[in-house]
């Protein structure tokens, strides 16, 4: 906290007050993996005039990458034997002046007298190209990962930050946003081991079975005429923990799609061509470029010969823009929707209740292990 302080005093962030009555001062705690208390940290979130109060005026927002991105990053520095990098700023302060008086507290027992190019993908990457090699450094609010094959870049651009930030270098990448990173020779492992624990705690589930599948086969509705009325904001606060760790848990990503619907069908395929250009065009910022068409699988019929005949049917016509939006995409051969069996379609855990055995070869297809089973 005192490094903190300083780094806040030398940059003239804030100046020591006495709080004045009437004021409620701000902060948080930051946390270790194992669940111990790292830092105190002040955060300050200017709340845009645009939010609504009661929808959402106590959402926060900062440049974050995506975390398709990082994903991809680690992928390629595990493939080329690249170094991961991690460091963060001491102090994210504000980049203009605040008109309005705002107060934080010191943590308890705090002294306060101690003495490159951005990417047009993704707009949180920067990358440097010298000499035929790469650097690229993602920033997620105030951590950021650096990764390349130019050793001697990453040591320039990390001493160019300590000069212009107040930096911490937290060595190689071992944990970040939540998830957890362990190196190993079969590959880098994701786990969010301590999250998943937390977010049991919260929910009072610590103590529940374990099941094999996301939901179960013939599952049906049940009404529950007597259940108490569920709390809007703390279902809320768990979607979106459960949408954060679906992230690198895909197997946990229940879609709930119906398989008879050509238009679900067609509405995803939509979806997943945007992603696929998304990953080509990052793929050739990176240097890896690639003139091949992307394949696209489905195992319905119809939702394919909807995708390649550009005539509007009456059951079609309100989906019209994403047909030629994919028909456009099919003409300049950029993609191609390839036919697969239902029975190895890869995407049927996400969209539908799957037996035991079809739900674990996905997981082996998927890359997604246990890394704390017993070997």
């Amino acid at each position: 906290m005192t490094k903190e302080t300083q780094a806040l005093e030398k940059n003239q962030t804030w100046e020591l007050v006495q709080l004045p009555e009437g004021n409620k001062p701000v902060g948080c705690i930051k946390h270790k993996p194992n669940g111990f208390i790292d830092r105190y940290k002040a955060r300050l979130v200017a709340q845009g005039f645009t939010q609504t109060y009661g929808i959402d005026y106590q959402e926060t927002f900062a440049q974050m990458a995506k975390i398709n991105t990082i994903q991809v990053l680690l992928s390629l520095a595990k493939n080329f034997n690249s170094p991961l990098h991690q460091y963060d700023v001491k102090n994210a302060f504000l980049q203009g002046d605040l008109h309005e008086e705002v107060y934080t507290s010191l943590p308890p027992g705090h002294n306060a007298h101690n003495d490159a190019s951005v990417s047009n993908v993704v707009h949180t990457l920067l990358l440097k190209r010298k000499n035929g090699k790469l650097i690229a450094l993602i920033i997620y609010v105030d951590d950021m990962i650096v990764t390349g094959d130019d050793l001697d870049e990453i040591g320039k651009l990390k001493g160019y930050l300590a000069s212009e930030f107040n930096m911490k270098d937290l060595g190689g990448l071992k944990y970040f946003l939540g998830i957890e990173v362990t190196h190993s020779e079969q590959g880098i492992f994701l786990s969010q081991r301590k999250y998943v624990l937390d977010l049991l705690k919260e929910t009072d589930m610590l103590g529940c079975e374990l099941i094999v599948t996301p939901i179960k086969q013939n599952h049906g509705l049940e009404e529950c005429p007597h259940q108490v009325p569920t709390d809007k904001e703390q279902y809320q606060r768990l979607v979106d923990s459960l949408i954060y760790l679906s992230h690198p848990r895909s197997d946990i990503a229940y879609a709930v799609v119906s398989l008879s619907s050509a238009e679900a069908e067609y509405r995803a395929m939509v979806k997943g061509v945007c992603e696929l250009i998304w990953l080509k065009r990052l793929m050739g910022e990176l240097g890896f470029p690639t003139k091949d068409t992307l394949k696209l699988y489905c195992d319905n019929q119809s939702t394919i010969k909807i995708a390649e005949n550009p005539i509007r049917h009456d059951r079609t016509k309100h989906v019209e823009i994403h047909q030629n939006f994919i028909y456009e995409k099919l003409e300049e051969k950029i993609i191609e929707v390839p036919y697969v069996k239902t029975t190895e379609q890869l995407e049927n855990m996400f969209t539908k209740a799957v037996s035991n055995q079809a739900f674990t070869d996905s997981l082996v297809k998927l890359s997604i292990s246990n890394i704390y089973a017993p070997s």
